[in-house]
């Protein structure tokens, strides 16, 4: 589920790195006071992504105000996509505006 767009050697590295997170990170209500800065929020939508499935990550944006742009990854682009996403990540506004 992690790696479905990964090749072996990329699937290997990756699962090799993998540590145990809290049960609750999924489970836990998140208290979205304060989070509203004026900040734009922008959230990169994985199309391949089997871990958070669609559905879930335009759940995710919707609570969260963000805008949306799409790649075709899976949940590990930083490494199946690293320019693909670096790309979505130099567009975005840093000025706040």
């Amino acid at each position: 589920m992690l790696c479905n767009d990964l090749d072996d050697e990329q699937s290997t590295w990756a699962l090799d790195r993998v540590v145990d997170d809290a049960a609750a990170l999924l489970a836990e209500p998140v208290d979205l006071t304060g989070y509203a800065m004026g900040v734009p929020i922008t959230y990169v939508r994985l199309d391949r992504d089997l871990t958070y499935p669609p559905d879930l990550q335009e759940l995710a944006q919707v609570r969260v105000g963000a805008s949306a742009v799409h790649l075709d990854a899976g949940h590990m682009a930083m490494i199946s996509q690293p320019v693909g996403l670096a790309e979505i990540l130099n567009t975005l506004d840093r000025s706040g505006a």
